[in-house]
């Protein structure tokens, strides 16, 4: 270059102390803040002092640097595990990310395949750990076939259960493969494990899950109920949730609940896709709601259910089922005439239709109040 010849503008990049030297010298903070950062870099790359390459090199730098620090893993609380578990809770929190599948039984999105011999089940609530009780208990007091349940623990907000996983497909699917020797096998079984099921009795008075949670089922509404002190305190909700006339009744045990029959222990879905047919054995999955409830409510669970629109409960599976109970007709009526608490888990209507004729019943009911009072006066 001849001593006539300009010198070129672009500039030598500095390397990172200078860099950052020039940035705080722009920044008289106690606390930095992130996008000050930024357009102190800007600002430099405008003035010439930096070019593009010490720009990018220096904002991931400062990435790094203000990136929030990884919160550490939840505490893991072990409720149940076998004497020699196979398996860890960590382990299972990491396959459950990735699960080799999920398998076919009815409607269940959180049981996962983790392994070739096991399922796992998650949900943020305890009802899963309810539920891995249950099956404990299921198996120590009848010869119901149930999944041996390895593990049973917490995870933050999280519950999960371990547990064999059974091959084979739910009834719901098979039932219309079988012939009639298979499905008479079927029945039996059915017969017999509704058979040990009532005549497991509470220890108490106590209706609900073991654990004494919330009653959770298809009359329970969606965010379940209770806890409830005792068979009385059950009825009496349920009686609150009648038809006012019904409620009041002058014979209450023709159009009200009453406390005549027994606390059982209740399934709460026993359906065709909570059974597993494996090797023509019956094996029964999915225990989230069972606890004690009066004897007339798995009845009415398995009369009151449809499936789902392609995947319909079998009629004549119905049919024959309810057949192996005394007739509980007239509580399946009451049942089903608890308010909408306990029936909009289950309708098909929209939410907005729901709220709007919520309203106009409680409009109704407000001008009827209001009509009585004047007439008093």
């Amino acid at each position: 270059m001849t001593p006539t010849e300009t010198p070129s503008p672009t500039c030598t990049p500095p390397n990172t102390t200078e860099t950052f030297s020039r940035i705080f010298s722009r920044l008289a903070l106690p606390r930095l803040r992130q996008w000050e950062l930024y357009r102190a870099i800007y600002d430099l790359e405008q003035e010439g002092l930096l070019d593009a390459a010490e720009c990018y090199r220096t904002t991931r730098v400062i990435n790094e640097l203000v990136k929030p620090p990884t919160p550490p893993p939840p505490p893991i609380h072990v409720l149940y595990s076998k004497e020699s578990p196979t398996i860890s809770p960590d382990e299972v929190v990491q396959l459950c990310m990735h699960p080799l599948d999920r398998p076919k039984t009815g409607l269940s999105i959180r049981l996962n395949r983790i392994t070739e011999s096991l399922v796992a089940k998650r949900s943020p609530t305890p009802a899963i750990a309810t539920e891995g009780r249950a099956m404990l208990f299921i198996r120590e007091h009848t010869d119901i076939p149930v999944p041996d349940v390895h593990l049973i623990f917490s995870m933050g907000c999280m519950f999960y259960y371990v547990a064999d996983y059974i091959s084979g497909g739910d009834l719901q699917y098979q039932w219309s493969t079988l012939d009639a020797d298979s499905r008479q096998s079927v029945l039996r079984q059915t017969e017999h494990y509704l058979k040990e099921l009532r005549s497991l009795l509470p220890p108490g008075d106590t209706p609900g899950p073991l654990d004494g949670g919330m009653c959770r089922c298809r009359w329970f509404s969606e965010d379940g109920a209770g806890p409830f002190a005792s068979h009385q305190d059950l009825v009496d909700w349920w009686n609150s949730l009648l038809p006012a006339e019904r409620r009041h009744h002058t014979n209450a045990g023709d159009g009200q609940f009453t406390t005549d029959y027994s606390l059982v222990f209740t399934h709460g879905d026993f359906v065709p896709r909570n059974f597993v047919l494996h090797d023509g054995t019956l094996w029964v999955v999915d225990w989230e709601q069972s606890g004690w409830y009066p004897e007339y409510v798995e009845y009415a669970l398995i009369a009151r259910d449809m499936g789902a629109v392609d995947y319909a409960t079998p009629a004549d599976w119905k049919e024959a089922v309810l057949a192996f109970f005394p007739d509980y007709s007239r509580e399946y009526r009451l049942l089903c005439d608890t308010s909408n608490l306990a029936r909009r888990w289950y309708t098909r209507e929209e939410p907005s239709a729901i709220v709007a004729r919520s309203v106009e019943k409680l409009k109704a009911s407000s001008t009827t109040r209001d009509e009585d009072t004047e007439d008093s006066s």
